[in-house]
């Protein structure tokens, strides 16, 4: 086994930051130890339970997750393993965040939120009483947990609230590059039949766009070439064109609500000049036929579905890996650097949480068997199984090579890698893996670690971003009565202008309706927050 250190990657995580109630004792205590005695219980051995019990998990899911869970191979084997069963919960990317208050505002929740839960509101949440501190539960029964928290570094920070208890788990980065998710390629075959070297700029990227759309560049005598083509980043955040704002001077981050620094003072992206000038520019690429005319209406599956068209038809598109919309298509684009705009910013599109998650993993008030549920838990952290259900099941999607190395296979021919994992595992659990397991990565990892170290790490924005920091339940109070609101109205503005246009004659009347909303209070909340945060970290 190899240890990685992520000792950088921690580190930058840090930079941006009818219910049961709990109880330690008295009847909620005696009838937890009623229940326990009752199910056989164990500390250490499996099954966790010698009598079967069972756990209701959320969990969030992708469109192409279609099997269920409970149906997939490695899923079988942890409940068999655990004795545990699991009743999932589960929402699709879009509607997450609304299920979750759901949840909360109905009391109907589960023992478990596996993903989903931002860290933040699961302490405020502790504080009520309906999220569970875990400090005991892991010291106690969770060995796996309680080593790597004790031994990554940063990571104990990282998952601990201001009242010094820890009410969420993490997840780590499955990939050098995942604080990178989201990349711009380019179809390298169409580059050279117009002639035209990878744009390095957005006046040069333009041009190629231009190209791609006035040739018949995949020879079918069709006028079907799409030279841009993204969904609209509430279908996907991967695939959508909040990769094009670092070359205007701003890095929309949705793991920060699109708040960010400028100069010292907490901002919010929507209301910047920067932001304006970037839908400026992606209407004017949208009024000339670049980029795809349903592309802030369609969603993965749609983008998909043009992607993998034979031939292609995209010029180029947004997204995780080339794989992931076009296919077999994909290894016919490669990656673009990031863009410089016309006033020499460059900012990649950045999300540096995503290398040191907390939020994962958290027990609620109303799990009557947190023991259970902490060493469940515990289990699918351990990396041999954490990689499993990840990609699938020992000898089906990933193999343990006689070196010690663990390689994902390649997906059966007419699959493609994603479509694979989807199909085998739950996938999107808090990852573990990368950092103790010595991994043989397939080639679209490979390439996009490379992209990452050669084309953008000399482009973070790390000037302009927002450490984390927690918020009081007073003020959280506040944010939360302001922003889903006033991020409603951007989006609905945002869409809207790329397509219709009317950004400038809008404009003002748009900053004065968010104003009204309570915009500047909410970021007043967040100055003093943000300033607190810097006096009691000099």
């Amino acid at each position: 086994m190899r240890y990685r250190k992520i000792t950088a990657m921690i580190s930058a995580a840090l930079l941006i930051g009818s219910i049961h109630l709990w109880a330690g004792g008295g009847e909620d205590g005696a009838s937890r130890e009623a229940k326990l005695e009752e199910l056989g219980f164990q500390e250490r051995n499996l099954p966790i339970t010698t009598k079967k019990s069972s756990l209701k998990v959320f969990f969030e899911v992708f469109p192409e997750q279609t099997l269920p869970f409970n149906s997939m191979p490695i899923v079988q084997q942890v409940e068999e393993d655990t004795n545990v069963s699991i009743e999932w919960v589960t929402a699709m990317t879009a509607d997450m965040n609304q299920k979750i208050n759901l949840l909360f505002a109905s009391g109907d929740l589960p023992d478990i939120f596996l993903n989903g839960l931002q860290m933040e509101n699961a302490y405020n949440y502790g504080l009520q009483g309906l999220i569970r501190p875990l400090d005991d539960l892991v010291n106690s029964y969770a060995p796996t947990l309680k080593r790597m928290i004790g031994e990554l570094p940063g990571l104990k920070e990282t998952v601990t609230a201001p009242d010094g208890k820890m009410y969420t788990l993490f997840g780590l980065g499955n990939a050098y590059h995942q604080d990178l998710g989201k990349m711009l390629y380019i179809n390298r075959e169409w580059l050279k039949a117009v002639g035209m070297e990878m744009p390095a700029t957005t006046d040069e990227y333009h041009e190629v766009l231009k190209a791609f759309k006035d040739n018949d560049l995949n020879g079918n005598g069709v006028n079907d070439e799409i030279p841009l083509g993204f969904t609209f980043y509430t279908k996907n955040t991967y695939w959508s064109d909040l990769v094009f704002f670092g070359a205007f001077g701003i890095n929309m981050d949705p793991d920060t609500s699109f708040l960010y620094l400028n100069e010292g003072n907490v901002a919010w992206a929507p209301a910047s000049e920067e932001f304006r000038n970037t839908l400026k520019w992606l209407n004017t690429l949208y009024s000339e036929g670049l980029i795809d005319q349903e592309a802030y209406i369609h969603d993965k599956a749609q983008m998909k579905g043009r992607g993998t068209q034979k031939p292609p038809v995209y010029g180029s598109y947004v997204s995780w890996f080339n794989i992931n919309v076009a296919g077999d298509n994909g290894r016919f684009y490669d990656i673009v650097g990031p863009l410089e705009g016309p006033e020499g910013y460059s900012y990649a599109a950045w999300q540096p949480r995503q290398m040191a998650i907390a939020g994962s993993g958290v027990i609620t008030g109303r799990c009557m068997i947190p023991e259970v549920a902490v060493r469940w838990l515990d289990y699918i952290y351990q990396p041999e199984i954490n990689i499993q259900m990840a990609y699938g099941r020992e000898g089906e999607a990933v193999r343990k090579n006689e070196d010690g190395r663990w390689e994902i296979l390649p997906p059966p021919d007419g699959i493609s890698a994603e479509e694979y994992r989807m199909m085998y595992s739950p996938h999107h659990v808090p990852f573990t893996f990368p950092q103790y397991l010595d991994t043989i990565d397939p080639p679209h990892f490979q390439e996009k670690d490379r992209a990452k170290r050669e084309l953008f790490l000399d482009h973070l924005p790390e000037d302009i971003t927002l450490p984390v920091f927690y918020l009081s339940q007073e003020n959280q109070d506040v944010v939360d009565a302001i922003l889903p609101d006033i991020t409603t109205l951007a989006e609905q503005r945002w869409a809207s202008w790329v397509m219709n246009g009317n950004i400038d004659a809008e404009w003002d009347a748009y900053i004065k309706q968010i104003n009204a909303m309570g915009l500047p209070k909410m970021l007043e909340v967040y100055q003093r927050e943000y300033e607190a945060f810097l006096s009691s970290n000099p």
